[in-house]
């Protein structure tokens, strides 16, 4: 089974919308880019689910904020990788999605597989 993510938590979209303080009258947001990923406003993340027989499957979850990001090095495999803690305000569970996948189109999978 293959999972895919729509959005990931720790890559920062170039711009997104903070709202700060001005001292002219009528100006009360400023476009801005984040400094941190916890400055990024909510946002949704959708999973999305196939097999190799074709069957689908996805889930979201809705208003994610980041709370806290860590770093690690890993000199034994040579990768640097960012964590990111996050909750959730919502959750649509994983549910099948509707495709041309049957039981008939299993079969002749699994036959063409054992020949």
């Amino acid at each position: 089974m293959t999972y895919r993510l729509s959005v990931t938590p720790t890559r920062l979209p170039a711009k997104a919308r903070i709202y700060l303080p001005q001292l002219a009258v009528g100006q009360d947001t400023e476009l801005a880019t984040p400094w941190y990923s916890d400055q990024i406003l909510p946002f949704d993340i959708t999973l999305a689910a196939s097999n190799e027989y074709g069957a689908l499957a996805g889930a979201r979850l809705l208003g994610v904020e980041i709370l806290t990001e860590g770093t690690g090095v890993s000199i034994d495999d040579t990768v640097t990788e960012t964590q990111a803690t996050f909750v959730a305000r919502g959750i649509e569970p994983l549910q099948a999605v509707q495709t041309n996948f049957t039981a008939a189109a299993l079969a002749a999978a699994q036959v063409a597989l054992s020949a």
